[in-house]
């Protein structure tokens, strides 16, 4: 973020350094999402909320490439990947079952508060975006444009509040919620004891 050429203009600047950084993020959402259907097939578990975050993410980064611009918000933007690594850990210690330890709520803890931290950059983001709005509206390209605003209002709006009551939650109650069966619904009245045994 302290490379000039990024601020100086917010949707063509660029640097070696921010191309460096897409190709290697490009690779990581490759990965995840290779994984993430990989293991939704597996275990026969789909999680649309996840899977957009991640299309949108990879069709962002995947963009910034092909039309040679927007390196400043896909710069910005990766710093929203910050928790990734202690949501790794805490699925790593809920399968370990470690959920109980401190190591446990140690990172949980810190997990919550880096969903905290994802809300103050996409405020980042959306504050710049209102400070360049004319420079944006007329020269960004505008697969960009739908691409980028999609996938801020959708994390803004709806995924990091999500996840953010989710992590919070599991703070106190540490199961997979990724993979948590639903209870099942017993509309059936239960048998009673009298007449099972008749």
């Amino acid at each position: 973020l302290n490379d000039e050429e990024l601020h100086q203009d917010i949707v063509f600047g660029k640097s070696r350094s921010s191309f460096f950084m897409i190709l290697v993020t490009l690779g990581f959402f490759i990965v995840e999402c290779t994984a993430l259907f990989t293991s939704n097939a597996v275990f026969r578990y789909f999680d649309a909320k996840l899977a957009a975050h991640h299309v949108l993410a990879l069709l962002g980064f995947l963009s910034a490439l092909y039309y040679d611009c927007n390196h400043f918000f896909a710069v910005v933007g990766l710093i929203l990947e910050m928790s990734t690594p202690s949501s790794a850990l805490c699925w790593v210690l809920i399968k370990s079952k470690m959920a109980h330890t401190n190591i446990w709520k140690g990172n949980q803890i810190l997990l919550v508060h880096l969903f905290h931290c994802r809300s103050v950059v996409e405020m980042y983001i959306y504050y710049k975006s209102y400070l360049e709005w004319t420079h944006i509206w007329a020269t960004m390209p505008w697969p960009i444009f739908v691409i980028l605003y999609g996938q801020l209002s959708l994390i803004f709006f709806w995924l990091t509040p999500f996840w953010t009551y989710k992590k919070t939650a599991q703070l106190f109650n540490p199961i997979d919620w990724n993979h948590a069966k639903p209870e099942s619904n017993k509309s059936t009245p239960a048998v009673s004891e009298e007449k099972k045994s008749s």
